[in-house]
């Protein structure tokens, strides 16, 4: 097997404390390694590092994602507009998920919300950008890896939440109109990552872009505080109905994929 990657002898520190002693890795060709350790063991220490991506390939791969978009949107018009609507209101989505069956009709929102996933993991790899001013994780392995990694976190909720309504067919409608719900706003939380992307890429100065970066993170959050607020409302009769089930899915699916990605940014 060819050898793709080999460290000897990798000494690292952080700040005064000596995290490496020595460290000695050989990977080969189609090889998966995983790193483990505690906080501070030096994980981090090892994630692709450099400053090999230019202000050119953002733009580049933005405008492709925006040129997805425009060809989303402009498939079914009236899907985005639905969406906003069903943002808006209950009714709205209710009439969107009764029209939305069958491959034509669930095809326009599963594109949207691919928009979503692509605009998300580009967010995730620019806040990374604007918390790490000296650019050591600005490279394509970084920028991949926010990518799927965003993508995976985000698509497991589904996965879950398809899971606990196999477990549970008496549930399966309100569970269903849920995940519905939860791509409903992905697909307009998708159009406003557009342009946020393009302000923490292009926000100029690295004081200036921390304040885009940090006003944006706010509003996102606003934004799913909303989402989560809808969606109360959805699951508070089997709060007491169905207590441990409600913790159960609140654990696995809300609280878990949000750790796993703050886990990305900040550590």
């Amino acid at each position: 097997m060819a050898e793709v990657l080999r460290i000897e002898h990798l000494h690292a520190w952080y700040g005064e404390s000596h995290i490496l002693h020595g460290a000695n890795l050989e990977v080969g060709e189609g090889e998966l390694v995983t790193l483990l350790g505690r906080n501070g063991a030096g994980r981090m220490i090892s994630f692709p590092q450099g400053n090999t991506l230019t202000k050119a390939f953002i733009f580049i791969a933005l405008i492709l994602i925006l040129s997805f978009f425009t060809f989303a949107a402009t498939a079914n018009r009236s899907a985005l507009l639905k969406a906003w609507r069903s943002f808006l209101s209950s009714n709205g989505l209710t009439v969107a998920q009764r029209e939305a069956h069958g491959f034509s009709g669930n095809t326009p929102y599963f594109l949207l919300y691919l928009n979503f996933l692509l605009n998300a993991g580009v967010f995730v790899f620019l806040i990374i950008q604007a918390f790490n001013p000296d650019h050591r994780y600005n490279n394509l392995s970084v920028f991949t890896l926010s990518m799927v990694l965003t993508a995976v976190v985000l698509l497991l909720k589904h996965v879950l939440l398809y899971v606990f309504a196999w477990l549970m067919p008496g549930l399966s409608k309100d569970i269903n109109s849920y995940n519905f719900l939860i791509i409903i706003f992905s697909c307009v939380l998708g159009f406003f990552l557009i342009p946020f992307n393009f302000l923490i890429a292009f926000a100029g100065t690295i004081e200036w872009q921390t304040f885009v970066t940090l006003w944006l993170l706010a509003l996102s959050a606003i934004f799913v505080a909303y989402g989560l607020l809808r969606a109360f409302s959805l699951g508070t009769k089997y709060l007491f109905g169905y207590p441990l089930h409600f913790l159960l899915y609140l654990c696995t699916a809300e609280i878990i994929p949000v750790l796993l990605i703050a886990k990305l940014l900040f550590y």
